[in-house]
């Protein structure tokens, strides 16, 4: 009797292990329950409040990849200060274009093989995601994110800008042109720079309109411009003297150039164009609860100091964490044109008309 009572206290021992260790399975990084039973005490003094469930989760996944076209000595600039705040998650970073990850994305995506979890890139590059469902919805605004996209799908995490550079030689400062228009002029024949895609005018053009934005790139052709590819060549375009103006380089490839001492700065013009550089994590990342905290990081107040910090962009409107581009030409006066979800296919359109034209002359 006394060995049967022992038999069947020690099999409902055993089958309360086997429960226990089967519960403990179930839990996945993805879920909101908190490890340790909920306890935070290990948590780094760093790590915000709201922030703390999402970090935990992202901490057993321990990594994530980031296909971006930034470089990698930026992005592991910027890794370095995203570990300061949520230590202990690698920053896996690839090096591809845009329009070639968003294709890349969606044959890993056919083949059921997804190896990347998060991409950027302006939101031109996004419709053949999005048409999928290939971009993941999550509630960034519950984690301080002001402004999202495409159904809560993408955040912006740095302002791509696109002012109109000069040569400080070639160009005397009582020469500069007041607006876009100014620069219309036939003294400037044959040193004007355009970079081939137009990007600079299709922005333009949500302020200007088709037609008059047409009309104004026939009227830069009539000066026989210099046909440049890639907005930091065409920057060292002008830099070098090729170009005493150049349509269609970044402010922050300017700024870099003027901190090496080159003869390069931008032009004070009534307007500057900007695109959103969006973010987003893809379907089925195989580690998404660190893509989202990276996510939001890179559009905190920390991430877009890192990223002025590193690479020199940063917001320069709708926030209160302007770059130093930012506070000058909100300083200026400047109006900042920015490109809106609503304005994707008109901005397509237009860039489709004014990039033929360019690339007829080649």
């Amino acid at each position: 009797m006394f060995k049967k009572k022992w038999f069947l206290l020690l099999m409902v021992s055993v089958m309360m292990m086997v429960v226990a260790a089967c519960g403990s399975k179930t839990e996945t990084a993805s879920e909101t329950a908190k490890t340790n039973n909920g306890d935070t005490s290990k948590v780094p003094d760093t790590v915000p409040e709201n922030m703390v469930e999402l970090y935990q989760a992202a901490l057993k996944e321990g990594e994530l990849t980031f296909w971006s076209a930034t470089e990698e000595a930026h992005v592991q600039g910027y890794a370095k200060r995203f570990n300061e705040m949520y230590p202990g998650i690698k920053i896996n970073h690839f090096v591809i274009q845009p329009g070639e990850a968003a294709q890349r994305y969606i044959t890993e995506q056919s083949s059921g093989n997804v190896s990347v979890d998060i991409m950027d890139g302006s939101q031109r590059f996004y419709p053949a995601l999005l048409e999928r469902d290939l971009v993941q919805k999550f509630n960034y605004k519950d984690y301080g994110v002001e402004t999202t996209f495409y159904d809560d799908r993408l955040i912006s995490h740095y302002h791509l800008t696109y002012p109109l550079a000069y040569n400080t030689t070639l160009v005397k400062k009582d020469e500069l042109p007041k607006t876009w228009e100014e620069l219309i002029d036939p003294k400037w024949k044959g040193k004007i720079g355009v970079e081939t895609r137009v990007g600079t005018l299709a922005l333009l053009a949500q302020d200007w309109g088709a037609e008059k934005t047409l009309k104004y790139l026939d009227d830069v052709l009539e000066l026989d411009p210099v046909i440049l590819k890639g907005g930091i060549p065409t920057a060292n375009s002008v830099a070098s003297g090729e170009v005493a103006f150049a349509i269609g380089t970044y402010g922050f490839q300017i700024e870099l150039l003027k901190k090496q001492g080159a003869p390069i700065d931008w032009v004070k013009t009534e307007s500057i164009p900007v695109y959103n550089y969006l973010s987003g994590v893809l379907k089925d990342a195989p580690h998404p609860n660190a893509a989202f905290l990276f996510n939001i990081w890179m559009n905190s107040a920390e991430g877009v100091k890192a990223q002025e910090e590193f690479k020199g962009v940063g917001m320069v409107t709708n926030t209160e964490n302007l770059s130093k581009l930012g506070k000058a030409w909100k300083k200026a006066g400047i109006e900042i044109i920015i490109d809106k979800e609503e304005n994707l296919e008109q901005i397509t359109k237009i860039t489709e008309e004014l990039t033929g034209k360019v690339n007829s002359l080649q």
